[in-house]
């Protein structure tokens, strides 16, 4: 693993395992990177390429994400694909790709009885390399700090379509 600053706010990173096996193996190499850009947002990504006997395929997750003042966001687009394999490290699911994103508010102010509220609501949508959705979330956080307490409520849902069922 390598990794490098480049410049006072970004940074890229490289990365290359090898499993060995007799008469097999598994390989898997990427690169990342993280850059500040202006009006306090950030972009970030990473891709990722394994190799084994008979297939070889990528991954790749970009997001984009911003804080001013009291408002937030965050936008990302990702793909893991179908024959992806990387033995030396997790990989929950393969065969997925999608969107995601999601914004917020945030009020603070240390010096008071009424500390902190935050509300924020995104969302993902899934699906596979053959078009049908196999993942969906959504929903909205609602936190409160009055004093030291906190309170919190999140109403929200997920849906996860098994092999054979049809998305939407």
């Amino acid at each position: 693993f390598r990794s490098r600053d480049v410049g006072d706010r970004s940074s890229i990173g490289l990365l290359g395992v090898n499993k060995q096996k007799v008469g097999s193996y598994n390989r898997a190499g990427g690169i990342d990177f993280n850059t500040s850009l202006p009006m306090d947002m950030k972009l970030m990504g990473q891709y990722a390429r394994s190799w084994a006997p008979g297939k070889s395929d990528g991954a790749f997750l970009v997001k984009l994400n911003g804080q001013r003042k009291s408002l937030g966001f965050e936008v990302g687009v990702g793909s893991t694909g179908p024959d992806f394999e990387a033995q030396s490290g997790y990989i929950p699911r393969t065969n997925r790709r999608g969107v995601g994103g999601g914004f917020g508010y945030e009020y603070t102010r240390e010096n008071s009885i009424f500390r902190e509220f935050r509300v924020r609501a995104g969302g993902e949508r899934l699906e596979n390399y053959d078009g049908l959705k196999t993942n969906g979330k959504g929903g909205i956080d609602l936190m409160m700090r009055i004093s030291e307490f906190f309170v919190a409520v999140g109403p929200g849902w997920y849906q996860h379509m098994d092999e054979g069922d049809e998305g939407d």
